[in-house]
């Protein structure tokens, strides 16, 4: 696993720790269209993996789309 993916996997993990553990309360509405929703955590830097733009599914694969990157589905 390349360096970037590592950070990358350590900083999702982290984050989803604190979320289970409720450290991190997770929104009931997405940051950006604000639509009732499971949001979900974007990071804009994986080396501050606390930090996350809450964003609905279809925010969020719209703003990786916008980027060229790829989200799940």
């Amino acid at each position: 696993m390349s360096s970037k993916a590592q950070i990358k996997e350590n900083s999702l993990h982290k984050f989803l720790r604190h979320v289970k553990a409720g450290k991190i309360i997770r929104p009931k509405k997405c940051s950006d269209c604000y639509s009732s929703c499971k949001p979900e955590g974007h990071h804009e830097d994986y080396d501050k993996p606390l930090e996350v733009v809450w964003l609905c599914k279809e925010c969020h694969s719209y703003l990786h789309a916008m980027r060229g990157d790829f989200v799940h589905a």
